[in-house]
């Protein structure tokens, strides 16, 4: 049903009224039924028709101009005329609770607002129909307001998650390993937390709730694991499956790319590779391979395949793995640091390649995670 508009105005020159009556028309063009005293007021008196079209409008449009103020006032005075009369009905209705203040949209035509408004719209929003140039925008926004479709709020989402404070970790003693800190070490910072890259990770998945456990941060024995590669160049660590070896690798990896430029994370099968480079260290700058294509990169004979159609057998022979020493072993730039994860799957021989990958046994660091 079409939105019942009852438009106040000043009676003023003929190119006043007709300007209104223009308004008037593409109000009704675009599918509202405006109301004019020129158009409606047949038949009964004007109180008659102000009376009848205050109580049934849905939205009242009041055109203000310094003589329609002049008009309010001297009706407030005393002085009555038709202006004045709607006015009165207005000003009564907002009063008793009749008319909302929502219900009245206040539009200027000509002047300036504080010289066109009655006191009791000076306060309230207005749509500025006085300027050409801006006609068409302002228009807009009136009828948006005439019709309800104003901008609506987004809808409300969750909470983000790290907006929540920092815990407090509990004060805990030094390691019972004690070992003199020599070579390449990690930073320390955070010794007791998890980098940003596997605490997000950690946040995001169902890792914790796979093995049911609330846990979230290092447990006491990989607080000691942790603490304990701080100081050692060359470690091994075993532990049984599930056991989080890959977490704390990983985890070795990123403190280790601190303080080193070049820090490579190797493993045994290519799907654990991608699963720690896309989820682990993702945005650091640790290279992360598995040992077949590593091997193959540094001879240049790597194959294309799949990591869905890898298996334990596609591994690199002998002649490759001659060839990745004898260039390794030429080389002159070496990894500071190699994490080796699965090493129980890496064979005696690999162990020879992966060493030729490290500067002299001083400066390089190796720690291997198996069962």
């Amino acid at each position: 049903m079409p939105i019942r508009v009852f438009i106040s105005y000043a009676w003023e020159d003929v190119e006043y009224r007709l300007l209104v009556k223009r308004l008037a028309t593409r109000l009704r063009c675009d599918g509202i039924d405006a109301r004019l005293d020129a158009w409606h007021a047949h038949g009964v008196t004007i109180p008659e028709f102000m009376n009848r079209e205050v109580r049934h409008a849905a939205r009242m449009l009041v055109i203000c101009s310094p003589q329609y103020r002049t008009k309010v006032h001297a009706a407030e005075d005393g002085r009555t005329s038709g202006v004045g009369w709607e006015a009165m009905l207005l000003t009564s209705a907002m009063f008793a609770n009749v008319i909302p203040k929502d219900k009245i949209e206040p539009v200027l035509m000509r002047g300036k607002w504080q010289e066109s408004a009655p006191l009791f719209l000076l306060g309230v929003p207005y749509t500025d129909l006085s300027v050409p140039s801006q006609f068409e925008v302002n228009y807009r926004q009136l009828l948006q307001k005439l019709t309800g479709h104003v901008e609506a709020p987004p809808p409300l989402g969750q909470l983000p998650l790290d907006i929540e404070p920092d815990q407090i970790e509990p004060l805990r003693g030094s390691s019972p390993f004690a070992y003199e800190k020599t070579g390449i070490q990690d930073s320390g910072e955070n010794s007791d937390k998890f980098s940003p890259p596997i605490s997000s990770f950690l946040l995001n998945s169902q890792y914790f709730s796979t093995i049911h456990s609330d846990v979230k941060r290092l447990t006491e024995e990989q607080y000691i694991v942790i603490d304990f590669l701080r100081h050692e160049r060359r470690a091994r660590i075993s532990g049984c499956a599930g056991s989080g070896k890959t977490l704390v690798a990983a985890e070795k990896a990123l403190r280790l790319a601190k303080a080193c430029p070049n820090v490579l994370f190797l493993c045994h099968n290519p799907q654990l590779a991608h699963y720690v480079k896309s989820s682990l260290v993702t945005g650091t700058t640790v290279r992360v391979a598995d040992f077949g294509t590593w091997v193959r990169d540094i001879t240049g004979t790597r194959e294309s395949r799949a990591l869905n159609d890898w298996t334990h057998f596609d591994e690199p022979d002998d002649a490759v793995l001659t060839l990745a020493l004898e260039n390794l072993s030429a080389a002159n730039e070496k990894h500071d640091a190699i994490i080796v994860d699965e090493g129980q799957d890496f064979r005696d021989e690999w162990w020879i390649v992966v060493e030729a990958a490290l500067p002299k046994a001083e400066f390089g660091e190796l720690v291997s995670h198996g069962t």
